[in-house]
């Protein structure tokens, strides 16, 4: 479904030509650090002296089309993913399971939308919603919208799908403790009440995302239920209907001819066909048997950026890499060692080495484009690198001579383990010796809730301040930092997450990151962008904020009247 970004298309075509004719173009560490802190080491011997020339990816996520637009009877988009989906339907599916998209917006919608440009929330199935309470928001919903089955979409319909996602184990990461369902209630055909257990002026973000997809229970139930949903997906709202799946090979996508949205996606036929290997997916776009590829490795993205024929995008993934510090065991549970360890932390390396310069850092305990990020307003910021004043730092703390810590993460894929060398060599350089822990998913997971390790490094997944604000919450069942906050400001972290109020909330996000900055809980090491690369006729890409290609939001010029 079209999404309502708001660059301008002409930002688009100026930056592809520079992309596609292998000029510097527009980086893309866009590196927005406000910090104004006097103690900034000039020390750049850490910093990589051959990292990849990205130069030439166009870091932009264009605006979608404007004035009249023409959608194609015969055009078809091929697109070279990692694999294909274990289940045809979001809510029958972990969010965090690869391969999500090719369902996520081409079978179904949410009821708002993120614009990843502008931080705005913009109405899809809600045309717009409203705190009735502090517990209650109140959406109205199109009345022209329709299941791929052919059922009439209405509030029942949201309940049904919020009811599915609540019961789901697997989503109880972003159901559960939120939604109260016994006061959830559908006032009329196209007005639902949302309640929640508790204040949580966040809940608009929530619906954003691809884990709140809605389904129609009529068409859920013409189907057979839930699990032969997941079969043929035909009860989501969504602009295109599965038409054919060669298991293993591809999965073909007709549009609708009976869409709800004001602009129709402009190809007729998308196709995604499932190639595991990076090596076959460029392969196959140099040869011409595709139009866009995923997760190209970076040595394919700096070689093909050079080449007129296509085009190497650089998209915002809403996602940031964080080190998470236990302050509940020695020495963590002293401020000045978790300063020491954060001031030691080449934050430009990390982002160099691991995500070649593609993304951005923070002096903060949220990255800088996260709403109600703000500057610092405090002179003790030491989420900032100044290895000398790390150094100082643990000799005041009593180490002068450092100490032995563990890093626990959970993947080996290169981002991952890039960065964990990086600070192990960071932090070495002022006596602290860092024994690196490659665990499993579920290892991690358990020990992590348990608070069983020294420094943990995860990602978090969206800039919903919500999941950071968990995160940094002793008293929530997602806190990795333990209990770090002084003794009169407890209940911070509670009024960032409860005030309804923006500019109120806001003003209590602006004290916590300043206490963040100096107390240091946590570090984010560095957000990072997502990379594709399409034929140089395509003009238009962005993504979903789950990180996945839009595919029905792709068009070239000939889209545009």
């Amino acid at each position: 479904m079209k999404k309502a970004i708001s660059l301008l298309l002409i930002l688009v075509l100026v930056c592809v030509m520079m992309a596609g004719c292998g000029s510097s173009g527009q980086t893309n560490n866009t590196n927005n650090n406000t910090n104004t802190n006097t103690n900034t080491n000039t020390n750049t011997n850490t910093t990589p002296q051959n990292t990849p020339d990205t130069s030439g990816i166009t870091d932009v996520q264009g605006g979608s089309a404007t004035g009249e637009v023409h959608p194609s009877d015969t055009a078809v988009l091929r697109v070279a993913c990692t694999g294909e989906p274990i289940n045809w339907n979001v809510l029958n599916t972990a969010q965090n399971q690869q391969n999500n998209a090719v369902q996520t917006g081409l079978l179904y919608d949410t009821l708002v939308n993120y614009d990843s440009a502008t931080g705005q929330l913009l109405p899809n199935l809600a045309t717009s919603w409203e705190w009735l309470d502090d517990y209650t928001l109140q959406l109205k919903l199109r009345d022209d919208v329709y299941s791929i089955e052919g059922d009439h979409f209405t509030a029942s319909d949201v309940i049904f799908s919020i009811q599915w996602g609540y019961d789901e184990p697997q989503l109880a990461s972003y159901y559960a403790n939120i939604f109260d369902m016994e006061k959830t209630v559908a006032v009329d055909e196209y007005t639902v009440n949302l309640a929640t257990q508790k204040v949580y002026p966040y809940l608009a973000d929530e619906l954003c995302h691809p884990a709140y997809c809605m389904s129609v229970e009529a068409s859920v139930n013409k189907l057979g239920g839930k699990e032969a949903a997941g079969v043929t997906p035909t009860a989501g709202t969504g602009p295109y209907r599965l038409e054919e799946l060669a298991e293993g090979q591809y999965a073909r996508f007709v549009r609708r001819d009976d869409l709800w949205d004001d602009v129709t996606p402009y190809y007729k036929e998308i196709y995604y066909y499932f190639v595991s290997d990076t090596n076959t997916r460029a392969l196959g776009l140099e040869a011409g048997d595709y139009d866009v590829i995923e997760t190209p490795s970076m040595s394919t993205c700096v070689d093909f950026a050079t080449r007129d024929e296509f085009t190497v995008w650089g998209i915002d993934a809403n996602s940031f890499v964080c080190m998470f510090f236990n302050s509940n065991r020695e020495p963590l549970n002293d401020p000045q060692v978790r300063q020491a360890i954060s001031l030691a932390l080449d934050r430009d390396a990390l982002l160099a080495v691991a995500a070649s310069n593609l993304g951005d850092t923070t002096d903060s305990i949220l990255p800088v484009h996260a709403n109600g990020y703000s500057p610092s307003g405090t002179a003790n910021n030491y989420l900032v690198y100044n290895q000398e004043l790390a150094k100082q730092k643990l000799a005041d703390a009593g180490y002068p001579d450092g100490f032995e810590i563990s890093l626990m993460y959970r993947t080996t894929e290169p981002m991952w383990t890039k960065s964990a060398e990086v600070i192990q060599n960071n932090l070495g350089a002022i006596g602290i010796k860092v024994n690196l822990e490659t665990v499993d998913r579920a290892v991690f997971f358990s020990r992590d809730a348990a608070l069983d390790f020294d420094i943990s490094m995860s990602s978090i997944p969206c800039l919903n301040p919500k999941r950071m604000l968990n995160a940094l919450d002793v008293n929530d069942y997602n806190g990795r930092c333990g209990d770090w906050l002084p003794e009169g400001q407890k209940d911070l972290i509670t009024k960032c997450l409860s005030t309804v109020d923006v500019n109120e909330r806001n003003g209590y996000l602006a004290q916590l990151q300043d206490y963040g900055r100096e107390l240091v809980p946590c570090a984010i090491l560095f957000s990072y962008k997502t990379t594709f690369i399409s034929s140089s006729d395509i003009i238009h890409l962005t993504m979903m904020n789950n990180g996945y290609l839009e595919p029905a939001n792709c068009y070239t010029a000939e889209y545009i009247g």
